[in-house]
Order: structure tokens, then C-alpha cells, then sequence
């Protein structure tokens, strides 16, 4: 009689057995891999866009003579903090900050959020040098920006400073 024994058999199913477990964590482990680059990637664009819109709005603001809503006259920007104050190329008053774990942004009128629900922004500062009319600095603003991704992963979620 031919035929394969008892043993043999069980060697054959134990070793195709951990080959498939072995494939099997692979691809789950790649599966959480691209999770956390898809996470990574959201995160960096969602900020780079804000950043970027945040930038262009403050390289263009401009000092007025009189007040505009909530924004003081005769300076560029409010005082350093986590929202921050000025006056656009138009003449509106614009308002920066967060609010919920999002940047939300106001032209006078009701807050709109600019992060998206996938953004967990813990912190949000404006440091504001040369802002008032009798400095002879030239105004510049710096932006502080902690923001993560709230991860459903084990060992933590991605995240930018």
C-alpha cells in the first residue's frame, strides 16, 4: 500500500500552517502599515494647506486707521496667543484659531472650521513680533502648530509639530 502515515501527514499541515500564518500577519501588518501612511499623508497636506492659507492671508494684512469689528486700529495684528487678529487686503477682519480640536477661521462673520474631521489639532499659537505702529520692526508672525491623526491603531497615531 502506498500512502502517506499519520505523522507525515500531521508535519505537512503544521508547516502549511504556519506558512499560512506567517503570509496572513504579513499582509495584516502591511494593511496597518499603509494605514498609517494614508494617516501620515492626510495629516501633512490637511496642515500645509491651513499653514499656507494662514501665510498668505498674514503676508497680505495692513494697518488701518480705524477699528474693523473686532480688530484694533492702528496696529497689523493682535497680540501673540492662540487665535490671532488682522485686517486683509480688503479690508475685512480676519480671525484665526481653534476651537473643538479644529483651526477655524472668521471674516466677521461665523467661525468655519478649515481642518478636517480627520485632524486632532491640540495646539495652536501665533507669536506676533512688531506688531504695534512705533515698532521699527518689521512685523513677522510665527506659527506653532501641534496636530495628530486620533488613531484606531495600537502604537499611536501620527503626528506634527
Amino acid at each position: 500500500m502506498r500512502g502517506f502515515t499519520l505523522i507525515e501527514l500531521l508535519v505537512a499541515m503544521s508547516i502549511f500552517s504556519i506558512a499560512i500564518i506567517s503570509a496572513t500577519s504579513l499582509f495584516i501588518s502591511s494593511l496597518k502599515g499603509q494605514r498609517n501612511i494614508i494617516s501620515q499623508q492626510n495629516l501633512i497636506e490637511n496642515t500645509r494647506f491651513v499653514l499656507e492659507q494662514m501665510s498668505r492671508q498674514i503676508r497680505m494684512a495692513q494697518r488701518l486707521d480705524s477699528a474693523v469689528g473686532a480688530c484694533p486700529a492702528n496696529i497689523f495684528f493682535s497680540d501673540s496667543g492662540p487665535t490671532i487678529r488682522f485686517i486683509d487686503y480688503k479690508g475685512n477682519c480676519l480671525e484665526y484659531g481653534v476651537s473643538a480640536n479644529k483651526i477655524q477661521m472668521s471674516s466677521g462673520g461665523p467661525f468655519v472650521d478649515l481642518t478636517s474631521d480627520d485632524i486632532r489639532v491640540n495646539n495652536l499659537y501665533f507669536l506676533v513680533d512688531g506688531r504695534l505702529p512705533n515698532d521699527i520692526k518689521q512685523p513677522r508672525v510665527t506659527i506653532y502648530i501641534n496636530a495628530d491623526v486620533p488613531s484606531v491603531l495600537p502604537g499611536g497615531s501620527p503626528d506634527i509639530r
